[in-house]
């Protein structure tokens, strides 16, 4: 689903240009570079592409989320 270019605006502008991934132990990530757009009730069930739903990830945050929903895929 694409993000409506205002809408990424608005994400970029509330999560700070930074991942918003939070350890276990509440450290906020601070990548600032390979940032992604993320639903956190995913697209694929059912999420909505809003302002409520999206988030900035890294990008290999954004995989390790991926994984924990969907199992981790393999290439053969």
């Amino acid at each position: 689903m694409a993000v409506p270019v205002s809408l990424k605006r608005e994400i970029y502008k509330r999560d700070n240009a930074q991942c918003s991934f939070v350890s276990d132990n509440g450290i906020r990530c601070t990548e600032k570079h390979y940032l992604e757009f993320d639903h956190v009730m995913p697209f694929g069930i059912g999420g909505k592409t809003n302002k409520d739903n999206l988030r900035l990830l890294y990008s290999g945050h954004n995989k390790h989320v991926s994984e924990i929903t969907f199992g981790a895929w393999q290439r053969n």
